[in-house]
């Protein structure tokens, strides 16, 4: 069986609602991990503490409202916030 995957622009992703959420990731739509608290509270953290180093590990980390994202190397990866 073979499996398709559908290339989504950041913009487009935003726009959307999704049920159940999803997250985007590298311009795929993916299935969200859920995690657990302590896993968000640290993702939380080093949201936080990041933007100082973004020049020096060259790495862009940002949050809008609801919507996380961050890029390494070019990947970028976006979460939306729910609850």
């Amino acid at each position: 069986m073979s499996s398709s995957t559908t290339l989504v622009s950041l913009d487009e992703y935003l726009a959307t609602t999704y049920r159940p959420d999803r997250d985007y990731v590298d311009s795929e739509v993916v299935e969200r991990n859920v995690g657990e608290w302590d896993h968000s509270r640290l993702q939380a953290l080093l949201l936080k503490q990041l933007p100082p180093y973004e020049d020096t590990l060259a790495i862009l980390a940002a949050r809008s409202g609801q919507d996380f994202a961050l890029s390494l190397a070019g990947l970028v990866r976006c979460a939306r916030e729910t609850g």
